[in-house]
């Protein structure tokens, strides 16, 4: 792993703040769900550099585009993991979406709908 797991853990938001991406750290391995899906949470395995895959277990791809099941983690200039990049509309924005990191959720965020 590139850098301790810790640093990649957090909240991140989509830039009009209407979708999240939570990453926990469960003492063994970085995790990642979703709004409105709870109980799927996912390990993410290192891939390399700072980017990361949460294929299913099973490895069955149901999205056949390998790229939706990778999480980019970006660096800032200080060093620090201020956001992660998402391809999981590969048709409609192929470089995929970026998703900010924050402290916490912010409390005015509107209802998160599932994905």
């Amino acid at each position: 792993m590139p850098r301790e797991p810790q640093e990649y853990v957090g909240v991140y938001y989509n830039a009009v703040g209407t979708i999240h991406i939570d990453v926990t750290f469960d003492g063994e391995q970085l995790q990642i769900s979703f709004p409105g899906l709870e109980d799927e949470v996912w390990a993410l395995q290192h891939w390399e550099g700072d980017t990361f895959t949460w294929l299913p277990e099973s490895r069955q791809i149901l999205i056949p585009s390998p790229d939706y099941y990778k999480i980019k983690f970006v660096v800032s200039n200080l060093r620090s993991v201020e956001q992660l990049t998402w391809v999981h509309e590969g048709w409609n924005i192929p470089d995929g979406e970026d998703f900010f990191k924050v402290d916490s959720p912010k409390q005015d965020r509107a209802e998160q709908r599932p994905l």
